[in-house]
């Protein structure tokens, strides 16, 4: 995939063997920059195009800004959603009787339960597996304390997810050392995932397949690695 923004020289190349970071050092455009990918993460208007080959594509439905490493929610409503999405319709194909025995038993003790009680109770005939699975928090099974770790399950599961395949990082080198970083960088290429480094300021390459689009204060291009693949 393919990434335009107004002030960007070129289209910004994204895959799994190549490794972005586009640094711009004025603060005004790098803050117009940022926040122009949030307006676009809500659906709305922006300055950002993501495409491929074939189309223009969603910001909204294939990216995911991470700007805060430490703060990664594994619970958020849109993972989570999708989690009981998939688990039920997993229950109704292919386990499709024992998810209607399942249902039977629950709807005999609820009535057996609400027989014995003096007040009269409704309650609705079709057990909701959305809602027993809320009911028994169900939910990404997450252990590991290592920020890297974290990271990596972040994007693995929301790529499994298909809920994003695109992973923004704003300032990550701010946060980690060059060591994490490369595996970061190693474990991205593995697990074939987009990643995308903004920063504003220039660190020291590490990799071989870090390609740099560099804008200064004054938004002149100091250094442009995707020149060469045009």
């Amino acid at each position: 995939m393919k990434l335009n923004y107004p002030l960007f020289p070129s289209s910004i190349l994204i895959d799994d063997t190549h490794l972005p970071c586009v640094i711009v050092e004025n603060p005004n455009e790098y803050s117009k920059m940022i926040s122009s990918l949030f307006t676009q993460l809500k659906g709305l208007d922006g300055e950002f195009i993501l495409f491929d080959d074939v189309e223009t594509l969603s910001i909204k439905k294939t990216t995911e800004i991470i700007i805060n490493p430490f703060e990664l929610n594994f619970s958020s409503k849109k993972i989570t959603d999708k989690i009981y999405h998939d688990l039920t319709e997993l229950a109704e194909s292919s386990l499709t009787i024992q998810t209607m025995e399942m249902k039977s038993t629950i709807n005999t003790y609820i009535e057996n339960l609400l027989s014995s009680y003096d007040i009269p109770v409704a309650v609705d005939s079709d057990v909701s597996l959305q809602i027993l699975f809320k009911g028994l928090n169900v939910r990404f099974d997450n252990e590991d304390t290592s920020m890297m770790m974290q990271i990596s399950k972040y994007m693995e599961l929301l790529t499994n997810l298909k809920l994003a395949n695109l992973f923004i990082f704003v300032n990550l080198q701010s946060f980690i050392s060059d060591k994490e970083l490369k595996k970061l960088y190693k474990y991205a290429q593995l697990k074939k995932l987009n990643i995308l480094l903004l920063e504003n300021k220039d660190y020291k390459s590490i990799s071989k397949q870090e390609y740099k689009l560099i804008i200064d204060q004054d938004l002149c291009v100091v250094q442009n690695d995707y020149e060469v693949l045009k």
